[in-house]
């Protein structure tokens, strides 16, 4: 009887190693699935931040904060201050454990320019990429021009499955990519933003695969003092997409700060359709002499896999006290 109890539990325990391949064999496989789908493909960063994420992803032409690490370094060159940002993010909730996270740090040096370093993390239980961003921006009059390096790291996850994969020679790949950017009003009120990105195209497969080149342009046009739209065409290994948005900051609340109401949406090939809405709340903090802005993004996509509530976006702006506001409670009092 010992005997054959042993047996059951040996002959159980082989059938759970059985299973086991094959459920991370699926979880690979939807991995592969939404790098490679248009939704989403290998260091496809568009946005972090949930401002941008907000406004339709369209960014490249507004780029007035540390957010233009990564949307168009030229962008850079309008701070007015030093800013530090965090945001995270939960992609397509419901359907998949994919998340960002974003840490950046931007500082003007008024005649020299201004600096950015960042720090980009996609992760999955089984895949992961990381991106160090070194980002500099040099303004001239109206305009400003800006270059970003950039040091990109792929990592599977070890498992039984993965080490009897043929494909799997290696569990990381790293290399380095460059691109180059432009931000210039082309009237008072329009604003007009060039970034190619992965210019050099680097190799960041496991099997050699090619990072695409990456062209954003787009324009922004202030409405009057509170609303602005903006507009961006994104351009990717063959694939369009147009990206609109807006925002609205004229709800101010008391002596306290500024609420931003933010819309857009994407349209794009492959059925590549989203609507996106947001929102941002601008704050000082005298005592300290410390300003900051939260903001909440979300996307819902249309064409996507069904069950997913969409994605979610979080980020907290710390800088120099906003003029604005400290003008309104001067003037307030």
């Amino acid at each position: 009887m010992k005997k054959l109890k042993k047996e059951n539990k040996r002959k159980k325990r082989i059938k759970m190693r059985e299973k086991i391949p094959n459920f991370v064999f699926l979880i690979v496989c939807f991995i592969f699935y939404i790098l490679h789908s248009n939704s989403y493909a290998s260091f496809n960063i568009i946005n972090p931040s949930a401002r941008s994420l907000g406004m339709g992803n369209s960014f490249v032409a507004v780029a007035d904060d540390i957010n233009s690490i990564y949307s168009n370094p030229a962008g850079l060159g309008n701070l007015k201050s030093w800013e530090v940002l965090t945001s995270y993010s939960k992609l397509y909730w419901g359907i998949s454990n994919l998340a960002e996270s974003f840490i950046g740090v931007g500082v003007p040096f008024k005649e020299y320019g201004s600096v950015g370093v960042g720090w980009y993390n996609f992760n999955e239980s089984l895949y992961n990429e990381n991106v160090f961003y070194l980002v500099y921006a040099y303004p001239i009059k109206d305009a400003s021009f800006g270059v970003n390096f950039k040091y990109l790291i792929r990592n599977y996850i070890s498992n039984e499955w993965v080490t009897n994969n043929p494909y799997f020679t290696s569990l990381n790949k790293s290399n380095f990519s460059f691109g180059f950017s432009l931000f210039t009003y082309l009237l008072k009120d329009l604003s007009f933003g060039l970034f190619i990105d992965d210019f050099n195209q680097p190799d960041v497969g496991i099997v050699e695969e090619k990072l695409p080149m990456v062209i954003r342009s787009g324009v922004r046009l202030n409405v009057d003092k509170y609303n602005l739209a903006t507009a961006e065409v994104f351009y990717r290994n063959g694939r369009i997409k147009v990206h609109l948005g807006g925002e609205n900051s004229s709800f101010k609340t008391g002596n306290f700060g500024i609420l931003c109401f933010r819309l857009g949406c994407g349209v794009g090939s492959d059925n590549y359709v989203n609507v996106t809405c947001g929102l941002g709340y601008k704050f000082n903090i005298p005592y300290i002499n410390i300003g900051g802005e939260f903001d909440y993004g979300f996307l819902f996509p249309f064409g996507f896999a069904s069950g997913t509530y969409g994605t979610h976006k979080v980020s907290l702006t710390i800088r120099e006290l906003f003029k604005e506001l400290s003008k309104t409670s001067t003037e307030e009092k």
